[in-house]
């Protein structure tokens, strides 16, 4: 609906390092793409050990990653690690200051 009403696109993606293959893909197929956000530099440290190999931003620019599907292997023993096992859907309160950090004490 964006591209037919000739306007660009900006998606928001806070979700880590799986969903930015996702986006780099969609990005790169999309024609009204504009920009990319993504918090990967906000996001708690062991984000880097969920994929076999980190998607690469070079130069500004996010790389589409090439392997098969979306171009990128999950480490599945990372993924289990770090599971999330609150009982809150949303463990990310976005009026607690701080919580951009995404690394807080309690995650």
């Amino acid at each position: 609906m964006a591209e037919a009403e000739h306007v660009s696109v900006a998606p928001h993606n806070p979700q880590g390092p799986l969903a930015t293959a996702t986006y780099a893909h969609f990005d790169t197929s999309t024609p009204n793409f504009m920009i990319q956000e993504s918090f990967e530099a906000y996001d708690v440290d062991w984000k880097v050990e969920l994929l076999s190999e980190p998607v690469v931003v070079e130069d500004g620019f996010l790389q589409v990653p090439d392997g098969p599907g979306l171009g990128v292997d999950l480490n599945l023993e990372a993924v289990k690690e770090h599971a999330y096992e609150g009982d809150d859907p949303l463990p990310m309160n976005l009026f607690e200051e701080g919580w951009e950090s995404r690394a807080s004490e309690k995650r």
